[in-house]
């Protein structure tokens, strides 16, 4: 399956790395007046508040990087904006629409009225995680995501008017989720998502607790996304130990013209490269054609510094990436899936870019824009919400 990830969960980690607050009032947009209980937050971390009887709020230990601010209320438009942290504390003055002024415009979507007895274990699977991977992430409101398909495109879309919420007994973490977007094109084998969490801690009911959220914390971090993607922006690939090296692309006039050279040699000398490629090009299969080439990538032939954002890096390649975490094996829940059975082996993940354009890093590991990275293999299985940790997680 291919997974085209629209959001990253990854965090700077160091540790001294300046910190920085946001402080803003907000109003409603035809009143002017303030508008209390709107809750604001930083999409994807622990960062949140509620605007007092002012309007005004205030977030604080912000870490460098890009954010989505998000305020939320019942009865006002939601507002989403990107903030990136500066030198200077900012001070934001917000207006939100109330939704009361835009009744007349409302369309109400058709959907499943039997949604979730038909689609909820697609839903669970996909967005929450597999069954070894959910179970112990509780869906607390599932009543609240509506669903339709479209069998003309075979496409299943699901949304909701409601925050979702969950509560990660695996991690020890409540989830509110405000859900922009899901979609499973089921033609194509991609899915998509995005959204808005805000993470809270949970509190451990005894030591013991505490202990195993830390453990299992830092072994989801470990290997994941957010984790390679923190480790490219700190050009630190060797010692956080991930491997990258290119995928080519075999097309059949390439296939014939390496069975060729091959059959034509006798007694030859060829370089050992060249002979690892010719192997591994007659190796592959009737519909198989991709082959991992040898070399290993270095981060700054992919990564480089932003030419108009000093605050940023740019990750850029054409083609297919593998991608090797040489610190975790593949799991047995994961490698029952596979047509091999290879549990032995380290978790690798595929990467490409959907638009073949750059993708902006930012020192808090948050990644932009996310729909453009498609991923396939380990990740595709494994980056779902019940091994979501916040931005601003510290391994």
């Amino acid at each position: 399956m291919k997974y085209i990830l629209l959001l990253c969960f990854i965090l700077i980690n160091g540790l001294l790395v300046a910190q920085y607050k946001i402080s803003g009032k907000i109003l409603d947009k035809k009143t002017k007046q303030p508008v209390e209980g709107v809750s604001v937050f930083l999409s994807k971390t622990t960062i949140g508040t509620v605007t007092n009887n002012k309007g005004e709020f205030q977030l604080e230990g912000i870490k460098p990087g890009k954010y989505e601010l998000i305020a939320k209320s019942l009865n006002y438009e939601e507002f989403v904006q990107f903030i990136q942290t500066a030198e200077e504390n900012q001070l934001l003055v917000i207006t939100l629409n109330p939704t009361t002024n835009m009744l007349k415009d409302v369309i109400v979507q058709q959907y499943d009225e039997n949604g979730w007895e038909k689609w909820g274990a697609i839903f669970t699977s996909y967005f929450i995680g597999s069954p070894d991977l959910s179970k112990k992430c509780i869906f607390k409101n599932p009543e609240a995501v509506k669903f339709r398909y479209n069998s003309k495109t075979n496409k299943l879309i699901a949304f909701s008017n409601e925050n979702l919420i969950f509560n990660n007994l695996t991690l020890g973490y409540k989830i509110t989720y405000i859900l922009e977007k899901f979609e499973i094109d089921f033609t194509e084998n991609t899915f998509s998502f995005n959204g808005y969490p805000l993470f809270q801690e949970l509190k451990p009911k005894n030591e013991k607790q505490a202990s195993q959220w830390y453990l299992m914390r830092s072994n989801t971090y470990k290997g994941s996304l957010h984790h390679f993607i923190n480790s490219l922006y700190k050009d630190n690939l060797v010692r956080d130990s991930f491997e990258i090296r290119a995928i080519q692309i075999i097309d059949d006039e390439e296939k014939t013209r390496v069975k060729k050279i091959l059959k034509n040699l006798h007694g030859e000398v060829i370089t050992t490269d060249s002979n690892n490629y010719y192997q591994k090009v007659r190796g592959l299969g009737p519909n198989e054609y991709k082959v991992v080439l040898d070399k290993l990538i270095p981060c700054n032939s992919i990564v480089q510094f932003s030419l108009n954002d000093s605050n940023s890096k740019t990750l850029y390649f054409t083609n297919y990436l593998e991608i090797t975490f040489l610190k975790k094996r593949i799991p047995k829940e994961y490698a029952k899936i596979l047509p091999v059975y290879r549990s032995n082996e380290f978790i690798k993940n595929e990467i490409s870019l959907r638009s073949n354009t750059p993708i902006k890093l930012y020192p808090n590991s948050n990644y932009y824009d996310g729909y453009n990275l498609l991923i396939e293999g380990f990740w595709a299985w494994s980056e779902k919400l019940a091994t979501m940790l916040p931005s601003n997680y510290n391994l």
